[in-house]
């Protein structure tokens, strides 16, 4: 169907083809035709938004009329355009292509689908279609030196560019982020500790009941988080991404709960069409006065394509985890990893879920338990609400067991099992100074164990300030 689009928008190109919708780089807007349904019109501006939010802002609202403006070309028009200029290539194809199944005329409509094209790895159609117009004398200017520009690999112009790591219709071929963020809240386990009165012990000749008072601590913290993210993309099929991040949690009332985290990341992407395939590397430090420091380095490799509304990957992934003084604890993981994201119906919400399966290593074959399986499922559902109101709700559950009995201390030396289960929602509220947000957290979780000692029940609420630069 877009080998068939494009080709209906060539082939009306070259016959003439009736007025053109301006490109989104121009200030002005697209003029709305005169036989344009008023409702779905009135939500297109004057003005072409110049900021990320105000286009952020613009295309939620035109999220929640898509809906009953599916055969409305000029609305999809827009809406496609909005989306290419924010870095949503796939997504634009979608709807490009729509608006010019039923308008193919729409010069403006037909460059943003060959440059969403070119986006996504198909360079083809834009070149064909600036070939097709160059001679043309009653196209705007602007539109044919964007679409030129856009074929031309050596262009300052040249696509793709990068917005935050995903492929986008800038000006740039490099792209940089960073979010800062403080929050204050309450948590009810600050160490994810068991709440115990008591403690049985097998001995040889029986077992033996130990008082203990096992109160996990809680009270009021704060969280701090500051992190960059600069993007590259070298040519069409290729994005480069490196990303630095440092947090922090304190509380006054349990300073020794206290913990530090900092990691380096890095990955490269290459899509071509529907297909992609990603590799990524990050290294992380935690710290703090209770826990030992320890470090972590995680490589993992996945490919996928996009099928349909649906984008499913697969791959591996592997870490390398060393304790400062406990050596006897370091271990490494290897595992799989297969995912799908879909679109949810005719919003902007996705729904994205995911499976785990994979084998903790302890370096010491005598680490208590062994050597330990782990299997993960997990849901995410993100999408914005009216206002430009961001939610994101998240569900993941994981399944831990041993290989060998943990100790015989415990239960006979039952072979330990554990399942956790944990509930995440978010909300970012947009405030009128660009980039800054109200954000609110909420995470519940919940840990089972056959051996007491290991089961905890934890809830955490935070609220504060994002600013996103």
């Amino acid at each position: 169907m877009l080998r068939l689009a494009i080709t209906m928008a060539v082939l009306a190109a070259c016959a003439g083809g009736r007025a053109a919708t301006p490109a989104p780089a121009a200030a002005p807007a697209p003029a709305r035709p005169p036989s344009a349904d008023a409702a779905c019109q009135a939500v297109v501006p004057a003005a072409w938004p110049v900021t990320d939010r105000q286009r952020r802002d613009l295309i939620a609202r035109m999220a929640t009329l898509r809906p009953a403006c599916l055969g409305d070309a000029f609305f999809l028009a827009v809406y496609g355009a909005l989306l290419l200029e924010d870095g949503d290539a796939e997504q634009a194809i979608l709807w490009l292509e729509r608006s010019l199944l039923l308008e193919p005329d729409n010069l403006g409509a037909q460059a943003d689908f060959a440059i969403a094209l070119a986006v996504a790895g198909d360079p083809g159609p834009v070149r064909a279609l600036a070939a097709a117009w160059r001679l043309r004398a009653d196209l705007p200017a602007a539109l044919q030196a964007r679409l030129a520009a856009a074929a031309d690999p050596s262009s300052r112009y040249a696509l793709p560019a990068v917005r935050l790591g995903v492929l986008a219709a800038a000006r740039s071929r490099s792209a940089m982020q960073g979010e800062v963020s403080v929050l204050a809240g309450y948590e009810s386990n600050f160490e994810r500790s068991p709440r115990l009165s008591e403690l049985t012990i097998t001995v040889p000749g029986g077992t033996i009941v130990l008082p203990v008072e096992g109160r996990p601590r809680s009270g009021l913290a704060m969280l701090a988080n500051v992190s960059a993210q600069w993007a590259y993309a070298p040519s069409a099929p290729w994005i480069v991404r490196l990303g630095a991040s440092a947090s922090a949690r304190v509380s006054r009332a349990h300073p020794q709960t206290d913990w530090r985290h900092r990691e380096l990341a890095g990955s490269v992407h290459h899509g071509r069409g529907r297909w992609h395939a990603q590799l990524d590397a990050s290294a992380g430090w935690v710290s703090g006065p209770l826990g030992e420091p320890f470090r972590q380095a995680r490589v993992a490799l996945a490919a996928g394509a996009a099928v349909g509304g649906c984008r499913l990957r697969a791959g591996g992934e592997t870490d390398r985890r060393e304790h400062r003084d406990s050596r006897a604890l370091d271990a490494r993981y290897h595992g799989g990893i297969v995912g799908l994201q879909c679109a949810v119906g005719a919003s902007d919400w996705s729904l994205a879920m995911a499976l785990r399966h994979g084998d903790d290593l302890p370096d010491d074959p005598d680490r208590p338990g062994g050597r330990q399986r782990i299997d993960g499922a997990g849901v995410q559902l993100r999408g914005t609400l009216g206002a430009g109101v961001r939610v994101e709700a998240g569900l993941r559950h994981t399944r831990m067991r041993d290989r060998s009995g943990y100790s015989e201390l415990l239960d006979d030396g039952a072979i330990r099992h554990m399942r956790l289960r944990q509930l995440t929602l978010q909300a970012a509220l947009p405030l009128p100074i660009e980039g800054l947000d109200l954000l609110l957290q909420w995470q519940a979780a919940i840990q089972r164990s056959n051996l007491a000692l290991f089961g905890y029940r934890a809830e955490m609420g935070y609220a504060g300030l994002r600013y996103l630069w």
